[in-house]
């Protein structure tokens, strides 16, 4: 491994990520259903409707938190790659130009100017995916610095595009993370 960076080995899979999704979302609809045993305990301060505003809030918030982990996740696999490259000294020209790359930036390389430019330039990978990517940590970084601004992003996200984003990455990109 190139100087400064050590793999935890701690990444999650993509298919993962859905998992925790779902269980959250499922365990959330349990918690607020009516019919549950604990419905009138736990809400008895609460009109029904104050409930059900209840639950579509954190039913956003999943979305949110969801998505800001799935586009983490994505980002590993870009820097995994890059990395790997890097050591292995693969022939193909995007490893070429990661390894040029690394001699001057190592590790502290941009995701969205410098990697995904070289993999547009110099790989097959979907150029209208890459643009996507961009486009997506652009609400990331929305995501990750608090949400206190207004963002201009150009479309509506939510976990259910990032999710296909992430398997189109995923599914399209010729990652080499061995």
């Amino acid at each position: 491994m190139p100087s400064g960076v050590s793999f935890s080995n701690r990444h999650i899979e993509i298919h993962t990520y859905a998992e925790h999704h779902k269980d959250l979302t499922n365990s959330l609809n349990h918690f607020f259903d009516d019919l549950a045993p604990e419905y009138i305990a736990r809400w008895a301060l609460m009109t029904k409707p104050e409930v059900s505003a209840r639950l579509v809030r954190r039913l956003e918030e999943v979305e949110l938190t969801s998505s800001l982990a799935l586009l983490s996740g994505v980002e590993a696999l870009f820097r995994m790659d890059y990395l790997n490259r890097v050591q292995k000294r693969n022939r193909d020209p995007l490893s070429r130009a990661f390894r040029e790359l690394f001699k001057e930036y190592e590790h502290r390389v941009s995701l969205e100017d410098t990697l995904f430019s070289l993999w547009k330039q110099y790989s097959d990978a979907d150029g209208s995916v890459i643009s996507s990517l961009r486009g997506a940590f652009k609400y990331r970084h929305w995501l990750a610095h608090g949400r206190y601004w207004e963002p201009k992003l150009g479309q509506q996200y939510n976990y259910s595009n990032i999710y296909t984003l992430a398997v189109a990455v995923k599914s399209g990109f010729p990652f080499d993370l061995n």
